[in-house]
């Protein structure tokens, strides 16, 4: 490749995502070896306008959002003024096709409808939205468009 003018792009490495994945895992440990730290699946932001996606695979048409991201999640939720958290649910971590079939609800509905007395929470496939994945990224990149324009205003819209 050319050096100079252009730019080299690196490749997605998925065996260096693996080592990074365990490199991190492995900073803090509980006594009995295991890790006391977790991911947060993808975060996106645009001029302060903050989208965080939790993506759970289904059991038995439910999905379990455990006590520590459920924590950290309602800390970012009451902590940034301008945000989206999206808990998206799967079948498989292989449906990666654009029409595959993905499940999703907001932190806010969570916190409204399911949550439970310790912290875990238990969403079942009914009570979250169907949709493909292109059609949640087409959604989500116009959240990120319209919330992250300072000068948009959603009130302006409502009254068109």
């Amino acid at each position: 490749m050319q050096r100079g003018n252009l730019i080299r792009k690196k490749m997605m490495d998925f065996t260096e995502l693996v080592k990074s994945f365990k490199f991190a895992r492995s900073l803090i440990k509980y006594p009995d070896g295991n890790s006391r730290l977790m991911d947060i699946d993808g975060i996106t932001q645009k001029l302060g306008f903050f989208i965080i996606i939790e993506a759970k695979t289904f059991y038995m048409d439910e999905i379990e959002l455990k006590t520590a991201p459920y924590c950290l999640f309602l800390a970012l939720y009451d902590t940034l003024p301008r945000r989206e958290i999206y808990i998206v649910g799967t079948d498989s971590n292989d449906r990666i096709d654009p029409k595959d079939t993905i499940w999703y609800t907001t932190l806010e509905s969570i916190r409204k409808n399911w949550e439970t007395a310790d912290g875990h929470v238990h969403i079942h496939r009914a009570q979250m939205h169907r949709t493909t994945r292109s059609e949640f990224s087409f959604y989500t990149n116009q959240q990120l468009d319209l919330n992250g324009n300072p000068f948009y205003d959603a009130k302006d819209d409502a009254l068109k």
